[in-house]
């Protein structure tokens, strides 16, 4: 049985649309699998996996744990802009 961590990069491919984050595009998003139900307001908690990655691709931080996804308030601008 494949741990969350492997299936999760398993499903990170370059047939995946990649979005520039960034006017300089030094930061870009590649959603994996979107998440379902209405888009969450400022002031809710919302649940992610992540994982980033330096250009040469050396992995930085990543939350691809199911059993401990990374819990944020949204708009309250304490996490990357990216992910807010």
């Amino acid at each position: 049985m494949k741990s969350a961590k492997e299936e999760f990069l398993e499903n990170i491919t370059s047939s995946l649309p990649v979005e520039n984050v960034t006017e300089d595009g030094l930061v870009t998003k590649q959603i994996i699998t979107p998440g379902e139900g209405d888009l969450p307001q400022k002031g809710q908690e919302a649940t992610i996996l992540f994982l980033s990655k330096d250009e040469a691709g050396k992995e930085l931080d990543t939350r691809p744990n199911r059993d401990n996804p990374y819990k944020f308030r949204v708009g309250e601008e304490k996490i990357v802009s990216a992910l807010d």
